[in-house]
């Protein structure tokens, strides 16, 4: 009698594992971005340069990063799905 075996998972295509890599790095960059903007917007309207716009960097990278980390680490993420 034969033996029926599961069908065996599908894997992503290579460039499709590397699309959300690419995304998660443009998620950081914009991030970094948008509080670098927001700070020297505030720097303009207070007369605080460069102080805010060096603190929107930071922080700005800091919230990236957490994120990053967050996104590439559960188990749904990119990461996760690689052992499969």
């Amino acid at each position: 009698m034969a033996q029926l075996r599961p069908p065996a998972p599908r894997r992503a295509a290579p460039w499709a594992q590397a699309g959300e890599y690419v995304g998660a790095g443009f998620q950081f960059a914009a991030t970094i971005l948008l509080c670098l903007f927001g700070g020297r917007w505030l720097d303009g309207r207070l007369g605080t340069a460069p102080w805010l716009l060096l603190t929107g960097v930071f922080l700005g990278a800091a919230a990236g990063f957490l994120n990053l980390y967050r996104d590439l680490t559960r188990p749904g993420g990119p990461a996760g799905r690689r052992g499969r």
